[in-house]
This record gives structure tokens, sequence and C-alpha cells, in this order.
């Protein structure tokens, strides 16, 4: 296969795309007429994200994984017979731990590689903490600064995903608030990407981001209407309606808002990479 400049942008939109509905399904899956918490399961966000993708890999000869091995993805990232002896590493590495997974990859031929690895995706769920999604973006790091004396690191890209519910912690917000606080998030992640900028020179540090939604329980009944019919069959249509109306009836009270939710990317590239 030949990677095309464009398929970068391609990727990160699939990516927001398949988090987005993830808090959809999420939202339908999980809501309460008691309970207007936001409890996201992160592997719907995977099995999402994946989706989102799955298509246009296969129309370019991409294979997706998930739950990839952490070494594997390392060793791909070169021709198959030169790392074991030109790949410069320590076996003893951490970062070279058998036990530490990525959630998802994308791999594909190149040069003499056939399953060579491209691209790296991790995932965080909302508000988690930013320990957790540090490690991540070591993780990702690690992966694009490896060197080999021979051939060049084929990876592409890593991108950690998480998304961030701004309305969490202080109670309801106006619109002017809630962009201000995205402000100072995007900001304060800014300067943390310096701290990487200065450690890993010869990578790129860039935040993408979209808001999922600015969502109230008026939205509901078109929500469900989005989603249901996809997780019920034909034989369970008068529950889905059911549901739906249920939805329907608690919009006639007052609108609860659930917030404006962002999701967020890290993309890390090699400056050198063509």
């Amino acid at each position: 296969m030949k990677w095309e400049n464009s398929y970068l942008t391609e990727i990160e939109w699939l990516i927001f795309e398949g988090a987005r509905k993830a808090y959809l399904e999420n939202t339908a899956l999980n809501f309460q007429e008691s309970d207007f918490q936001i409890r996201m399961i992160e592997y719907l966000i995977n099995v999402n994200v994946a989706k989102s993708l799955y298509v246009w890999a296969a129309i370019k000869n991409i294979n997706i994984h998930f739950e990839y091995p952490l070494k594997g993805f390392f060793l791909n990232a070169f021709d198959e017979d030169n790392w074991k002896q030109n790949l410069s590493r320590n076996d003893k590495d951490s970062k070279f731990d058998d036990k530490r997974i990525l959630d998802i990859a994308l791999t594909g031929s190149q040069n003499n590689n056939s399953n060579a690895s491209l691209i790296g995706l991790e995932i965080k769920s909302i508000n988690k903490s930013e320990s957790k999604i540090k490690e991540d973006v070591d993780k990702l790091s690690d992966a694009l600064s490896i060197k080999d004396k021979v051939s060049e690191n084929s990876i592409k890209a890593g991108y950690s995903l998480f998304l961030e519910d701004l309305n969490e912690g202080s109670g309801e917000k106006n619109n002017a608030e809630l962009e201000k606080k995205k402000e100072n998030l995007l900001h304060n992640w800014e300067l943390r990407l310096e701290k990487y900028r200065d450690q890993y020179p010869l990578l790129n540090y860039k935040i993408l981001t979209n808001d999922i939604v600015k969502f109230s329980n008026e939205d509901l009944p078109e929500v469900a209407k989005e989603i249901l019919p996809a997780l019920f069959d034909v034989n369970e249509v008068e529950l889905a309606e059911i549901i739906i109306d249920h939805m329907e009836s608690l919009c006639e009270v007052e609108p609860v808002y659930f917030g404006r939710v962002v999701s967020i990317i890290i993309k890390i590239t090699n400056k050198n990479s063509k």
C-alpha cells in the first residue's frame, strides 16, 4: 500500500466521529430519569472508533487491531529482516514490556514489512486524570522516537484521545463560561506538551479538538431514534418504541442539561517523516 498525506486528516475525522457516536450510544444506554450523570464506558469508545475506521481502512488495505501488543508495535515499525540485529534498543527497557498494549493499532504493508506499524491510538473516557493521559502520551512518544540503524520508523502518527465534560464539578455554566473553561484546559495541555517537545525534540505535538455535543434531555428522543434501532433486532421494535416514548415524556418537564462535552486528541508525528 502507498501511504498518502491526506490519510492522517481522514483518520482524525473518523476518530472524532467514533467518539461522538460512542457518547450518544452511552447516553442512550445509561440514561435514567433519576440520574443525569455521565457514566462513560471506555470500551464503547474503542469499539465505535474502530467501527468508524473500519470501512476506510479496508478500502486502503490497512488492518485494525484491538489491544495490540506494544512490543510488537515497536518492532514492526521497522523492516522485518533488520530489527533483530539493528534496532537501537534495550530488551530490558520497560517500554518493551510484553504486558503493555495499545488500545487500537493500524498496520499495513510498507517497504519490506508486510505488517508495518502505521498508527497507534490510545483512548481515555470522560475526565480521566492527567497522569493517565500522560501515560498514553509517553507510550506513543516512545513508539515514534525509537530508531533503527538501517530502515526508517514506519509509524505515521500516534493519537491520544480523551473526553472532557466541561460542566463537571461546579454546576451549570453559560456558553461563555464553558468556552473559557475549554480555553484554559487547552492552554494547560499546551504547557504540558512543551515539556514533551523538550524531551522529544524530533517529534511534533499538536492538540485537536471537537465539540461532541451540547446536550440536554430534550435531545434524547432524537438520540434514541438514531441509536436504538441498531441495538434491537426486528423482534424487539416494540421495546425500542416504548423507550423512545418514555424519553419523549421526559421532555415535557424542565430541560436538564448534561453539559458540554469535548473530545481532545493529542497528535504526535515525527518531524522527519515523509
